[in-house]
């Protein structure tokens, strides 16, 4: 909210976060496609300042390997500040990461079903048993060594892949999005995800999205990037808001928007 204004009470919020590598994720800035498909809504966007990140000295050091999932930690208890203190509730929030922050989202739905309303997985690392295999043997200084027996003990608990359940487990709507032309973290996870989950029952709510011509992190024109965040913020919209999207017509307009996003991986 403004200066003066009081705090908006269950809204729907996005929770965006990334929390590795040491990097500095919350910069201060305006994104113009975000005011444009959410905060012009009158929805609420949130960036978390977690450990793993750069925004304080000490924090990356703290947060590799065993420790990696005090990033996770820390984005959980964000959440429920946010749902502690009225600003938005469970169903009406969602998380969205890119790269590590992929991982970290992608944990959310693994960790924690009752806590958010849909995530977004954006090309993230997902099966971390496939660093090794898959050309990302790079990843291993940060998350571990699969094939290191004390290693794998803790990385298959982050690894959201290997936590998923063959249960009565119910999980919430995820959309997962990579690219053929991603080196850094090959489109065989998400696909692999995208498909796990559809195969265990969640077909109508697990979607995925690649693109051909885009890189790690990159988007090569506008076009690609509004593209991008067009269907991220119409995915969050329909599965945050089907208190008022609980219509024919919104759910015909959402089909075919969202229908070419939506395959078996």
């Amino acid at each position: 909210p403004r200066h003066g204004e009081d705090t908006p009470k269950n809204m729907t919020a996005i929770l965006h976060g990334y929390g590795g590598f040491g990097l500095m994720h919350c910069k201060p800035n305006y994104d113009k496609l975000m005011g444009f498909f959410w905060l012009q809504k009158g929805f609420v966007y949130c960036d978390a300042n977690i450990r793993g990140g750069g925004e304080h000295v000490d924090w990356r050091q703290g947060c590799i390997k065993g420790q990696i999932h005090k990033s996770f930690e820390d984005f959980e208890a964000i959440a429920k500040d946010l749902i502690k203190k009225g600003v938005t509730s469970r169903s009406k929030l969602g998380c969205w990461g890119v790269s590590h922050g992929g991982l970290l989202t992608a944990n959310m739905l693994t960790r924690n079903t009752q806590l958010f309303g849909a995530i977004v997985s954006e090309q993230p690392l997902l099966d971390l048993e496939a660093v090794n295999s898959e050309k990302c043997q790079h990843w291993t200084s940060y998350y571990g060594d699969s094939n290191v027996p004390d290693d794998w003990k803790y990385m298959q608990n982050i690894s959201p892949y290997h936590m998923l359940e063959e249960s009565s487990k119910t999980y919430c709507p995820a959309l997962f999005i990579t690219s053929k032309n991603d080196y850094v973290c090959p489109p065989g996870q998400a696909r692999r995800m995208t498909q796990r989950l559809q195969d265990m029952g969640f077909r109508s709510t697990t979607y995925f999205y690649e693109f051909r011509q885009k890189e790690h992190g990159r988007s090569p024109t506008l076009k690609n990037r509004a593209y991008k965040h067009q269907l991220v913020y119409q995915f969050f919209n329909f599965f945050l808001n089907r208190d008022i999207n609980d219509n024919v017509s919104s759910a015909v307009h959402h089909s075919n928007q969202m229908e070419k996003a939506k395959t078996s991986a």
